[in-house]
């Protein structure tokens, strides 16, 4: 019986291949979405996965930018006594020339040595 049901339903795609042809790449579409969507999850909370106290970690954000003068670590420290340490980061790209003239963006993040 199995059998049967399984040619009929083949003998039925064959015959309707337009009705195939959207089951099958709306399917191919929605698992590519699924596996981007878990490879996107995965690499988000794996972020900063190296540091020992990881939970005790913020970040600072003012506006959807992280950009603060020089001194507001110092005076957030002063002022949090519960803060134990803080760190900087400055991030840039610059076009470097290298031998023969050749030119490429250099992506860089610089880190105060807390980090």
């Amino acid at each position: 019986m199995r059998t049967y049901s399984l040619k009929m339903f083949i003998k039925f795609l064959a015959k309707n291949r337009l009705y195939t042809f959207v089951t099958l790449s709306g399917f191919a579409i929605s698992l590519m979405f699924v596996l981007l969507l878990s490879v996107y999850i995965k690499q988000e909370l794996s972020v900063d996965q190296f540091h020992t106290y990881k939970e005790r970690i913020y970040r600072l954000i003012h506006e959807n930018y992280a950009s603060f003068g020089s001194p507001t670590g110092v005076y957030l420290k002063n002022q949090f006594p519960e803060m134990e340490a803080y760190t900087r980061l400055y991030q840039r790209s610059w076009n470097a020339t290298f031998q023969e003239n050749r030119q490429e963006r250099v992506n860089f993040t610089l880190a105060d040595s807390a980090f």
